[in-house]
């Protein structure tokens, strides 16, 4: 049995889809295939010629030799090669060849290219008249939205090349992609019913949801409330305090004045206005008040006392509650804004942060990064029918399983159970922080396994005596061998220390054979954050009462954990942490508040990590009882960005990603060999777990050589994709070269560019690209095609969530 839950998020690409298709040069694609057939048929004449130069002497020899470089040229034959001693049908075809008016083709081929060019800047003028995507280019890139508002002004107006560039980057990235993160797409909640078509879309308005950003928001919260808590990562170890915020575990003697704060600020206690702890810890140590701020400014600097914010960074009305808690009149202006979305809350922004006196950001970077916009649908909520997604579902429920053996955290718990029972025995029991502390300083072999780069290293498991992970390298290479030869047998024969997640968080898109993966993490990641949304957009949400349950795969009741506590991390990052309340307890890190009740919230210092002697595996438990906890991060924030102790709770105990969204979820090895290398597309019944790729070197196609002209590297580009078997359709990025995974993940190179090789002004883009990095490039099939979006046009991705029963 496996469920689905009953939320379906949608997220539909800003731009119709006919726009790309709108986007091509198409009499030129059919002059330059005209082209490069007849140079192809030259080629072919002149391997031809080999057998016969080989057999002839003398002049006859030196005139074929001439010929054969001619035609492999695509150059006419002079009157010295031609004619030339070959048989008949030989002889009538290479004249049939020279008949072809070479220099004709290519002159011919550029005025026809600058005359589609044409045609392509008025489409994307006419794209640019788009209100709401001209909205979120504003946000996204003032410059730009500057340069197309004077253009749609002055339609005599051409910009400049590097703008036009600019622009078409967003204008196909808006109808080709569905971008989580701005205004280019729109978000739609969809439930499930047991019957009816793939997807029916209710026609309702949709709307921006705003939002500050959320550092900003805790330094007015924070210069207005200095309010103080105990670090909730503080441990009582030998004496000592353990405590960690975003780097290693730090030790901190346990003097009498420490535990005086320590009592004062329990766990269990709520935050306390910094005076007030001020004034308590000077009466009670019977110094002067001075005194006793320096000490708390000591403890702050340590990381045992930490600022909290006056009001919960997932408040949803922030301003209102700063408001209403005395603050200056901006702080209502402010939240007028942003419930209306206004053009102007970047401004009333800046004025609040002068009055509070934060530093003011200028208006450009207030503009693009302290106010966000995503794009909701509101109303009534789409609806997919069941029946007509279940093959789809059930072969998802297949790779839910699969996954769990691909699981990119898997060998950090296999290494985490093997470190435990080594450094502390079988069967021990040990605080969080002391495991955490102990992991920082872990001697090889498996110190490597949980540095945070261990995953972006080429091959990670190769090479390590640990059996089971020397093992799982193993079962990866072969099961990837079966899923290209598609003979896999899923959960054949696996250890019980491979498990599947009891939950996948599915990134989809319809294809005309299933659908294709684009994404998948373990748990509820992201639903919360959508849900967030639609409520603040007025959308009506699914309720519960729409789960479905059906026959699965038998592999889906495997696993250990299914009598765990869920937990969510109350991990804050920053904007993309934004999330809708957590039904159940959370587990609350330094720097965050969460969304449950005090009650409910279990403080990260008050977990233990306990060893199972008999799987070499550890769980997490709270102190003081024996149920695991299954900790579950909900936000969006990359998982490389988060801090160590954070990293260990969410891969060491709980799922992150099982495919990262630039990645495929399997990722067969490349042939051996120099030049463009060929992955095939490997499905899993209906599902595409990898799209088709061509991995190219730095100099093919390479950047474009100077004093090219448009029409030579339209020729150029094309020619190159007919000869690797490119297609047209793509999308193009830098293949990983290793380096820290923050790094990659701040990393746009990495992120996938819309190609269309028929395109003049895309072939443009893609010649900005490879200028402007270096390394290898991976070419990856658009896989489905742009033509088959969904009803309305418009490209969709479906996020669905499936597990357990």
């Amino acid at each position: 049995m496996y469920r689905t839950e009953p939320l379906v998020v949608i997220r539909f690409a800003g731009l119709p889809a006919t726009l790309p298709v709108a986007l091509r040069a198409t009499s030129t694609v059919a002059c330059v295939d005209s082209y490069l057939d007849v140079l192809e048929t030259g080629r072919a004449l002149a391997a031809e010629l080999h057998d016969v130069i080989g057999r002839s002497a003398g002049t006859d020899r030196a005139r074929l030799v001439a010929l054969r470089r001619a035609l492999h040229g695509g150059r006419a034959p002079g009157r010295r090669a031609w004619p030339a001693p070959v048989d008949d049908d030989l002889a009538a075809r290479i004249h049939a060849w020279c008949a072809h008016d070479l220099p004709g083709l290519r002159a011919g081929i550029a005025a026809t290219l600058a005359g589609d060019l044409v045609s392509e800047t008025a489409v994307l003028r006419t794209a640019l008249t788009d209100e709401v995507f001209r909205h979120s280019l504003r946000q996204a890139s003032p410059v730009l939205a500057d340069e197309a508002d004077k253009w749609l002004a002055d339609p005599g107006r051409t910009p400049r090349r590097r703008t036009l560039i600019g622009l078409a980057r967003y204008v196909l990235r808006a109808a080709t992609k569905t971008s989580p993160f701005s205004g280019f797409a729109t978000i739609r909640l969809a439930g499930w019913r047991p019957d009816g078509p793939l997807l029916t879309v209710p026609d309702v308005p949709s709307r921006f949801v705003q939002e500050v950003d959320a550092g900003l928001v805790r330094s007015i919260s924070t210069a207005l409330h200095r309010r103080v808590r105990l670090n909730p990562s503080v441990t009582v170890a030998s004496g000592h305090l353990l405590h960690a915020a975003s780097g290693p575990v730090a030790t901190l003697p346990a003097t009498p004045a420490v535990q005086a704060v320590l009592a004062l600020l329990t766990p269990d206690s709520p935050e306390l206005e910094r005076a007030d702890v001020v004034a308590w810890l000077a009466g009670r140590a019977q110094v002067d008040v001075a005194r006793a701020d320096l000490f708390v400014t000591g403890l702050e600097r340590a990381g045992v006392v930490e600022v909290v914010a006056a009001v919960p960074e997932q408040a949803v009305r922030p301003f209102a509650e700063l408001a209403g808690r005395g603050g200056p009149a901006g702080l209502s202006q402010v939240q007028r804004h942003v419930d209306r979305a206004s053009p102007d809350t970047a401004d009333v922004l800046r004025e609040v942060c002068a009055d509070v006196g934060v530093p003011v950001p200028d208006r450009a970077a207030i503009r693009r990064h302290g106010v966000h916009e995503t794009r909701v649908s509101a109303g009534e909520p789409a609806w997919c029918g069941h029946a007509a997604w279940r093959s789809a579902l059930d072969d998802l429920d297949t790779v839910r399983v699969l996954l769990g053996l691909y699981d990119p955290a898997l060998p950090y718990r296999l290494a985490l159970g093997t470190e435990v029972g080594r450094l502390f025995g079988p069967g021990a029991r040990v605080p969080l922080l002391v495991v955490r502390k102990a992991l920082d300083t872990s001697g090889p072999p498996l110190a490597e396994v949980f540095h945070p780069d261990f995953l972006s290293r080429a091959d990670p498991l190769r090479g390590h005596d640990d059996p089971r992970l020397a093992r799982l390298r193993e079962l990866r290479a072969e099961t990837t061998r079966r899923l290209v030869d598609g003979s896999v047998d899923v959960g054949a024969d696996w250890p019980d220390w491979v498990q599947p997640p009891p939950a996948m968080t599915a990134y989809i898109q319809r294809t005309a054979t299933g659908v294709v993966l684009n994404a998948a993490h373990g748990g509820t990641r992201g639903r919360t954050r959508w849900e967030r949304l639609a409520r603040q957009a007025g959308a009506s949400i699914p309720t519960d009462d729409t789960r479905t349950e059906v026959d699965g795969t038998p592999e889906c009741t495997r696993g250990t954990t299914a009598h765990a506590e869920v937990v969510e991390t109350a991990v804050f990052g920053g904007t993309l942490d934004l999330r809708s309340p957590a039904p159940g307890r959370e587990i609350v890190f330094p720097g965050a508040t969460g969304t449950a009740p005090p009650a409910a919230r279990i403080p990260v210092g008050a977990l233990e990590v306990r060893h199972d002697p008999e799987r070499d595996l550890v769980d997490l438990v709270e102190r003081g009882t024996d149920r695991p906890l299954r900790p579950e991060y909900t936000g969006m924030t990359s998982d490389a960005l988060l801090p160590p102790l954070a990293q260990l709770v969410v891969c060491g105990f709980g799922r992150t990603y099982l495919t990262h969204p630039t990645l495929p979820a399997v990722d067969p090895p490349p042939p051996p060999g120099p030049g463009v290398v060929a992955l095939p597309r490997v499905d899993v019944g209906s599902v595409t777990l990898a799209r088709a790729r061509w991995l190219a070197p730095p100099d093919s196609p390479g950047p474009r050589p100077p004093g090219t002209t448009d029409a030579e590297r339209f020729v150029a580009l094309r020619a190159w994709r007919r000869a690797h078997g490119v297609p047209a359709r793509c999308f193009v990025r830098r293949a990983a070269l290793g380096g820290s995974r923050a790094e990659i993940a701040f990393d746009k190179s990495h992120k996938p560019l819309y190609v269309d090789f028929d395109s003049a002004i895309s072939m443009s883009v893609l010649d900005h690209f490879l200028a402007a990095g270096e390394g290898p490039v991976e070419f990856v099939a658009m896989w489905p095609e742009v033509s088959g979006a969904e009803p309305g046009g418009f490209v969709a991705e479906y996020v669905v969530e499936i597990g357990d029963h």
